[in-house]
């Protein structure tokens, strides 16, 4: 049994990606989004990957900016602008800036999840399997959902729905008992919501396709945190709270 700490850290890892937004960025209003006609329609994942993942391109590297969204119980948000870069069914790292400046970090292997806030000076590291075991995602699994790919995780297949269009994915839907992530698809981008009990956070990601650098046959390596405070899920969760 998976303790609910392990879960939360699904989406905590998510949201401390966007930690270094709180208290170094301006607040703007975010469009509303209806996230409740994710919940209608909806289709087991393995028949929307089988009508149309033979749409998809193959990749090796990606890399290209992306700007994320840390948004409140009052649809107020707070955004940092910053890069994107993947290496096929090996790493991800998502590097923030603020005034030029690399606020926060995350980076993702096979291994281990480090997230890095350097505004606050506070970091998360984990092994993957304690922040995505509820979940059964894959590093390449976790790279579909960013890029809108459809997929099949290695485990509980049955906790994941979706709904496609057209070849192209529109929303991405994971519950258990206790967690439930909507992930819609927009124009180029990716807006979560996460619910657990009575408590939610939304995050929301912003692709700029136009800009990316496909297969140039770069690498990823983690950068251990230097100093700081190591925080845990749980902690982030709860920060989260307290700001709704």
């Amino acid at each position: 049994m998976i303790s609910f700490q392990h879960r939360s850290a699904l989406l905590a890892c998510l949201c401390a990606a966007a930690l270094g937004i709180v208290s170094c960025s301006r607040r703007k209003d975010q469009p509303a989004v209806d996230f409740s006609v994710a919940l209608e329609a909806t289709e087991p994942l393995d028949s929307v990957y089988a009508a149309i993942v033979r749409t998809y391109q193959t990749w090796d590297d990606v890399q290209m900016p992306v700007t994320v969204t840390l948004i409140d119980a009052e649809g107020k948000g707070q955004s940092l602008s910053g890069r994107l870069t993947m290496v096929r069914d090996s790493a991800i790292e998502i590097s923030l800036r603020a005034m030029g400046v690399e606020a926060a970090n995350a980076y993702i292997d096979p291994d281990t999840v480090v997230v890095a806030d350097k505004y606050h000076k506070q970091y998360l590291a984990e092994p993957y399997c304690s922040v995505f075991g509820a979940s059964g995602l894959s590093v390449g699994n976790l790279q579909d959902a960013l890029l809108g790919t459809p997929f099949i995780p290695a485990d509980m297949p049955q906790a994941w729905r979706a709904q496609a269009g057209d070849s192209i994915m529109q929303a991405l839907i994971f519950a258990d008992d206790d967690v439930r992530v909507i992930g819609l698809y927009g124009d180029n981008d990716l807006d979560v919501l996460a619910v657990m009990a009575d408590k939610q956070a939304r995050l929301a990601l912003k692709f700029n396709f136009d800009q990316a650098k496909w297969d140039t046959g770069r690498s990823l390596r983690l950068r251990s945190p230097k100093g700081g405070t190591r925080i845990y899920g749980v902690d982030i969760m709860q920060s989260i709270y307290q700001q709704q």
